[in-house]
C-alpha cells in the first residue's frame, strides 16, 4: 500500500516537511508527566500490554517502560490503573473551522472554541478540514499558531483544501488546470472535487496529478469510478456522494449514468440549508435512482470495483453517519438526542424544523428508497473493507444532526455495523489516518517519539466500539485533560448555548 497515494513522493514529502513545525499543536512545556500503570493498545495488532508507564516530555512520548522499572523522578504522575491508552482519534472528514468566506456553511454549531472543546472532550486530537478557500486556509494557519503558542486548546488541523471544484470554467481543460494551479498557489494541502462536466473534471484530475496534489471529494455523476481512478483520484468521500459509487456497483449503472447526464447536469444551489441535508431538497426526485441502484446491485461488479480500488491504492472515507443522517433526516434518535443541548438555540430550532420538513415533505416511498440505499452503502463499505480497500473514519461535522466529537463516535458505531472489528475501527481513526497523511512516525500509535496525543479509556476498546466513548482522560501534545476538566469543557459549551 502506498500511503501517500500516487503522487510523486518527493513533492509530497517536501510539503510535509514544510508544515510539520507548525503542526505541533498545543505542545506542552511543563515538567515531565508519567501515565503510570496503564494498559497500552497496539494499533497494529490489537494486543494489549498491561502495567506500563508512558513518560511524556515536551509534548512527545519520551519512553515507555514496564511500571515496575519506570523512572518516576521529577515527573507529574497520572494514575492509569485500570485504564487503556490509545492514540488520539483523528476525524478525517470534518468542517471544523469557523471562518467567514468558506465554501461550506458551518451550520451554526457554535464558536470556534466550543467546536474544539467538544472535539477534545470526545478524544478527537486532530481533524482533516474539508471546507476550503483562502479564508479557511488563513484561519487554519492562525489557529495552528495560537495552539502552538498555548493560547488555545485545539486539535491538530491536519489538512485544508482550496476552493472546492464544482466545474468552474466549464468543460475547458485549460480553465480547469488554471483552477488547480490557483488552489496550489493559495496553499491548499489537497484538491477537492464536488462535481463538474466530464472534460473539466478529467482535466482537473490530470493537472492535480501533475502538480503532486492529492485529489479527494465526491464522485461527479458525469464520471464513473473507473474513469476517476484512471485519472488519478486518491480518496473518495461519502462513498462518492448521494448515488456515488453505488452506481458502479449496479448492473443498471452505465445506463443510469448516461440518462442522468442527458442534457447536462445542473448543480443545485448550495444554500446553507441544502448543505445541512441535500436529500430534503432533492430526495423525492432522487429516490427512483437510489432505489434502482439497490434493485440492480451486483456483488460481482462491486468486488471488481473493490479490486480496482485496492490495486490503485485509492482510499475511502465513508462518513456513514453523514449518509445515515441524510437518509433518515427525521429519525427520533437524532431529533431527541440529548447532545443537541450543546447547540445554540437558533441552530437547534433550525435542525428540528428541517427534520419536521423531512418527515412531512419526503414521501414514504422516497424515505423507504433512501433507507434502502443507505443499507446498501453500509454493505458496500463492509465489502470494500473485506477486499482490503484502505479506510478512514470521518464524521462530516457540519451536516445536520452531527456534533463536534460526538459525530465521530457515531461513525465508529456505524463502521461496526458494517462489519468492522473494534481493532479495524481504531485503525481507521489512528494508524490508517497516519499512513494516509504520511505521518507514521509521529501519529497513530502509542510509541516513543510520537506526539503525546492519547485517549485514556475506562473499558477495553478491543471488546466493543462503544468502549471508545468511555473516556477517562485526554492528552493533547502532552497537556492532560482529566475527566473532570473534560466535563467542565462540555458544561461551558452547554451554558453558552443556553444563553
Amino acid at each position: 500500500m502506498r500511503p501517500l497515494g500516487r503522487k510523486p513522493l518527493a513533492v509530497l514529502l517536501a510539503g510535509a516537511v514544510a508544515v510539520l513545525p507548525v503542526m505541533a499543536m498545543g505542545q506542552d512545556r511543563a515538567p515531565a508527566r508519567i501515565i503510570r500503570n496503564v494498559a497500552i493498545v497496539d494499533t497494529a495488532t490489537g494486543e494489549i500490554s498491561p502495567a506500563m508507564s508512558i513518560r511524556v516530555e515536551a509534548g512527545r512520548i519520551a519512553a515507555i517502560t514496564a511500571t515496575a522499572q519506570a523512572d518516576e523522578a521529577a515527573a507529574e504522575i497520572i494514575d492509569g490503573t485500570g485504564l487503556f491508552a490509545v492514540p488520539g482519534y483523528l476525524d478525517m472528514h470534518a468542517h471544523g473551522i469557523v471562518a467567514d468566506g468558506g465554501d461550506h456553511a458551518h451550520a451554526g454549531i457554535g464558536d470556534q472554541q466550543a467546536v474544539f472543546d467538544l472535539m477534545i472532550a470526545n478524544g478527537v486530537t486532530g481533524f482533516r478540514e474539508m471546507s476550503g478557500g483562502a479564508e479557511v486556509i488563513a484561519r487554519a494557519a492562525q489557529l495552528r499558531q495560537q495552539a502552538e503558542a498555548g493560547g488555545i486548546a485545539a486539535p491538530r488541523i491536519l489538512e485544508v483544501p482550496g476552493v472546492l471544484y464544482v466545474g468552474q470554467g466549464g468543460p475547458d481543460p485549460q480553465a480547469a488546470a488554471d483552477f488547480v494551479a490557483a488552489q496550489q498557489a493559495a496553499g491548499a494541502d489537497f484538491f477537492k472535487i464536488i462535481g463538474g462536466p466530464k472534460p473539466g473534471v478529467l482535466a482537473a484530475l490530470a493537472a492535480a496529478d501533475a502538480a503532486g496534489m492529492r485529489v479527494a471529494g465526491h464522485l461527479p455523476q458525469t464520471v464513473s469510478t473507473e474513469e476517476a481512478i484512471a485519472g488519478g483520484w486518491d480518496v473518495f468521500e461519502h462513498l462518492g456522494g448521494s448515488v456515488g459509487i453505488n452506481l458502479d456497483c449496479a448492473s443498471a449503472g452505465p445506463v443510469m449514468r448516461s440518462r442522468m447526464n442527458e442534457g447536462g447536469a445542473t448543480p443545485p444551489a448550495m444554500t446553507p440549508n441544502f448543505i445541512l441535508n441535500p436529500l430534503l431538497f432533492i430526495g423525492n426526485d432522487a429516490a427512483p435512482a437510489l432505489q434502482a441502484t439497490v434493485d440492480s446491485h451486483d456483488d460481482g461488479k462491486c468486488r471488481d470495483l473493490a479490486r480496482l480500488l485496492v490495486d490503485n491504492e485509492v482510499w475511502q472515507v465513508p462518513t456513514l453517519i453523514r449518509l445515515r443522517t441524510l437518509a433518515h433526516g427525521a429519525d427520533p434518535v437524532y431529533r431527541e438526542d440529548p447532545n443537541l443541548g450543546f447547540l445554540p438555540a437558533q441552530t437547534r430550532d433550525l435542525w428540528q424544523r428541517l427534520g419536521q420538513d423531512f418527515a412531512e415533505g419526503i414521501t414514504p416511498e422516497a424515505q423507504a428508497a433512501m433507507a434502502a440505499a443507505y443499507d446498501r452503502k453500509l454493505a458496500i463499505t463492509g465489502l470494500f473493507k473485506e477486499a482490503g480497500v484502505p479506510m478512514l473514519a470521518g464524521s462530516d461535522l457540519g451536516g445536520i444532526w452531527i456534533l463536534p466529537g460526538f459525530g465521530l463516535h457515531q461513525e465508529f458505531r456505524e463502521l461496526s455495523k458494517a462489519g468492522f472489528s473494534p481493532l479495524e475501527v481504531l485503525q481507521a481513526t489512528t494508524r490508517n489516518a497516519a499512513s494516509f497523511l504520511g505521518r507514521q512516525d509521529d501519529l497513530g500509535a502509542v510509541a516513543p517519539g510520537f506526539h503525546a496525543d492519547l485517549v485514556l479509556l475506562e473499558a477495553n476498546p478491543m471488546q466493543a466500539v462503544e468502549n471508545f466513548s468511555a473516556i477517562a482522560g485526554v492528552m493533547l501534545g502532552g497537556r492532560y485533560f482529566p475527566a473532570a476538566e473534560l466535563a467542565e469543557m462540555k458544561a461551558r459549551v452547554a451554558a453558552r448555548s443556553a444563553e
